[in-house]
């Protein structure tokens, strides 16, 4: 027995096997997303999950986006299987690519016949939802959905890796269970932020420094005079869920995103006023929205990590933009959900931050 534990405690690994742990910043929080599973994670008005059938029509899919507030929705087939998510972008898409195609829609001439908007309204609410899906499951990679029992840290992967915003749970028959979110995790992060010990108190210049032009802090922006749907083009064409609001001296005064299109239920109204201003349209939304959040949320290069999250966890936000300072509003860039999944998860492997 003696021998047994001495020519152990003499054991040296093969090879390649041999590594060496290092600390690093944020192992805690790892660890807990390790140890909990998906089905852990839960909205705060844990209920049932909302979700549409593929040949429902688009009327509906914006009255649920707008009864429910939210941003996307799963589709099952008519076997009541998963098929993939519609989201608000795909109506916008929708609008803007095919809807808005005819030259009496050019930004420049408003379609402002009674007559015209109605037909409008009336094609768009009898549209199925499977005819706007951009991504339904056939198309999308199968890494974009986690099974019941997965943890959190590999949806977490997922959702920074991918280009998606949320995830499906799914149970053994391939209906869904539930669903996970960047929101959800950006939630969770603030909830454990102690977690990530120095990273957390890490300045934003020095997390996001390897951060060019090309890459998460690019800010795409709209002038406040431009009409919303010059806004919403850019949105579409660049592929990107939001856009700075600048005033004339070029300084930061909101945000436009996806989630302004939605507004109330969509109808002929709607549709007109996408041809004012983007200050006016989104001046109109507010006086229809119960959200007491500031019209702008900013950090500064000095603000850390937990600042950040602080702001997108009790402000319910997507992104938030860095100024120059509190004084010019200037922006630098904008900060996304994605570009707090992603740093988190290079801290971990130990990579600077690209």
């Amino acid at each position: 027995m003696e021998e047994e534990s001495s020519s152990k405690r003499h054991r040296t690994g093969v090879g390649s096997s041999v590594v060496d742990l290092v600390r690093k910043p944020g192992d805690d929080f790892a660890l807990l997303l390790a140890k909990l599973r998906v089905e852990r994670l839960r909205p705060k008005d844990s209920g049932e999950v909302v979700y549409v059938y593929r040949q429902d029509t688009l009327g509906t899919l914006s009255a649920i986006f707008a009864d429910h507030n939210i941003l996307g929705v799963p589709v099952l087939n008519q076997s009541g299987k998963f098929y993939g998510f519609v989201e608000q972008r795909d109506i916008v898409n929708h609008v803007i690519n095919h809807m808005f195609q005819h030259r009496k829609f050019a930004e420049d001439v408003p379609y402002a016949t009674v007559d015209s908007l109605l037909a409008l309204t009336e094609n768009f609410n009898k549209e199925k939802i499977a005819t706007i899906m951009t991504h339904p499951i056939r198309l999308r990679s199968p890494n974009h959905i986690v099974s019941a029992g997965s943890s959190l840290f590999q949806a977490w992967e997922i959702l920074a890796r991918e280009d998606v915003h949320r995830l499906p749970v799914l149970d053994a028959d391939d209906k869904i269970v539930d669903i996970i979110t960047q929101s959800m995790l950006i939630d969770f992060m603030w909830q454990n932020i102690e977690k990530l010990g120095d990273f957390a108190r890490a300045p934003l210049a020095e997390i996001f420094q390897k951060k060019k032009a090309e890459a998460g802090l690019t800010l795409h922006s709209v002038g406040e005079w431009e009409r919303a749907q010059v806004a919403f083009r850019i949105m579409v064409s660049h592929h990107v869920s939001g856009l700075a609001v600048l005033d004339q001296q070029g300084a930061l005064v909101g945000n436009i995103s996806f989630r302004d299109f939605k507004g109330a239920h969509i109808d002929s109204t709607h549709f007109w006023k996408l041809w004012s201003s983007v200050k006016d349209y989104l001046a109109s939304n507010r006086a229809i929205s119960t959200s007491t959040r500031p019209a702008v949320i900013y950090c500064l290069p000095t603000d850390t990590l937990y600042n950040l999250v602080e702001k997108m966890a009790l402000n319910h936000i997507h992104r938030v933009y860095l100024v120059q300072n509190a004084t010019n509003m200037i922006p630098l860039g904008v900060i996304s959900q994605t570009d707090v999944l992603r740093a988190f998860l290079q801290v971990e492997r130990g990579d600077p931050v690209e």
